[in-house]
């Protein structure tokens, strides 16, 4: 702004200087300095209002328009005071006819420019779809555009669709790349972390977060490796592991391996969504069951503990393992074989309860200790992924297992025992009532055992 005002004094008093020398040389007698003053106002507002309509517009035809009035418009004006003065012409006459034919050589050269350069919006608009990632640009020869212009933009669009071609492919090869290899990485673990992209989380850093997380025991490996079984034991995995992602929950769950093995999958539903992950574990043993049921003799379980975990990725620069761990859960992950012997499906521990056990059927069926020996876990039994018949017997006798269990709190082991026994009998499948009763049997025939304590397979 202030060098276009500062041309302007310039060009004013070089107006002014203009008309008295032509006046004062005779060059032009009709012609006064006011009158030269008001040509070169009218030619620099001329040029103002080109440089503020046309070349702000940051379109290069209008910058050129521009460009050319400017230096025909001086050129014009100076020619206008020469021939004034050898020709005696009549200015009133001459700046009509003049400024016409001006006029009519900038609507000329603009048309000329205009079909010249009618493929450069194509060529904007397609490499602004490239600058944001859209490779899949328009063929030239579509619609209006017929061919590919023989010159510098064609050859500019003939690059770019060339480049585009490329961008392509380097976009499928690495987009295949990436979907394989996510399939080693737990889907939604950087969620854990609060970042966008696994790559964002930098090896070796952790975070303390709150989850419920259950260990499913899918396979029964000393079945599945026996005789011929042991053929099938990966393609049964892999229908098993399907079986888990598919469920109506698994969007909000994140799987990790559970140790090097194939028996053991971790599952973690972050926050408070106890009963998210619970409803997760009944849909998957119904679907578990069905396949495991006729053709595997092995029976799916799944343990679920609401707690503060450590997550984090452990390695080094070539190589890292993603990880969800405490020592409470490696304490529980103790007591798996044999709850799943007992014949239940899913347990929780009292911190799942509590959140979820209002809109479950399930049953406390005893605590185990800590590694530590100061904390026990108290372990409830859900009801709803057991069978029918045995959901529906473990029910009827759910207040004559509370006080069967109080009794043998209370060291009370023969009464204990028969009222186990009852339980038993009623419902042959229920797997930890058998053990209470060989529990029962084995303390009361030891005269010290009211020393020990009472913790589930203890």
């Amino acid at each position: 702004m202030k060098l276009r005002i500062l041309l302007a004094v310039i060009i004013y008093i070089a107006a002014i200087a203009s008309g008295i020398w032509t006046y004062v040389h005779g060059i032009c007698p009709a012609a006064t300095p006011p009158v030269f003053t008001l040509v070169y106002i009218a030619a620099w507002t001329l040029l103002e209002l080109w440089v503020q309509l046309a070349w702000k517009k940051n379109k290069l035809l209008y910058q050129t328009m521009a460009i050319l009035a400017g230096i025909s418009g001086a050129w014009l004006i100076a020619m206008m005071t020469i021939v004034c003065g050898q020709m005696q012409t009549q200015l009133h006459l001459l700046i009509p006819g003049v400024f016409a034919g001006w006029l009519l050589t900038m609507y000329t050269i603009r048309g000329f420019l205009s079909c010249q350069w009618k493929s450069m919006g194509k060529l904007v608009s397609d490499m602004d779809k490239v600058s944001r990632g859209e490779y899949a640009i328009t063929p030239y020869h579509s619609g209006a555009h017929k061919k590919i212009p023989d010159n510098e933009f064609g050859a500019l669009w003939t690059a770019l669709d060339r480049m585009c071609t490329s961008l392509r492919i380097q976009k499928y090869r690495r987009d295949r790349e990436t979907a394989y290899l996510y399939q080693y990485v737990p889907r939604n673990f950087e969620q854990l972390f609060e970042k966008e992209r696994m790559q964002d989380i930098e090896v070796g850093e952790t975070v303390q977060i709150t989850a419920t997380l259950g260990i499913l025991a899918v396979i029964d490996r000393n079945v599945l490796l026996t005789g011929e079984l042991q053929k099938k034991y990966v393609r049964y995995a892999n229908q098993l592991m399907e079986v888990l992602f598919s469920q109506r929950e698994s969007d909000r769950a994140i799987f990790l391996q559970n140790g090097s093995n194939l028996e053991n999958v971790k599952v973690v539903f972050q926050g408070q969504c106890a009963l998210a992950a619970v409803r997760y574990g009944i849909g998957c043993m119904e679907a578990l069951a069905a396949q495991t049921g006729d053709e595997y003799d092995t029976t799916p379980f799944i343990l679920l503990h609401t707690a503060q975990f450590s997550c984090g990725l452990a390695g080094g620069s070539r190589q890292v393992y993603p990880y969800v761990t405490s020592l409470e859960m490696e304490t529980l992950n103790q007591y798996i074989d044999k709850l799943k012997a007992g014949g239940a499906r899913i347990v929780v521990t009292e911190s799942t309860w509590q959140q979820a056990g209002e809109q479950l059927q399930g049953r406390f069926i005893g605590y185990v200790p800590s590694g530590d020996g100061q904390t026990d876990f108290r372990l409830y039994e859900i009801l709803d992924a057991c069978p029918q018949s045995q959901k529906a017997a473990k029910l009827r006798n759910k207040e004559k297992f509370a006080r069967a269990l109080q009794l043998y709190y209370d060291n009370d082991l023969y009464l204990a025992r028969s009222t186990f026994a009852d339980i038993l009998e009623e419902c042959p499948a229920d797997g930890i009532a058998r053990w209470y009763v060989f529990a029962c049997e084995e303390r009361f025939n030891r005269e010290d055992s009211w020393q020990e304590g009472h913790a589930l397979f203890g």
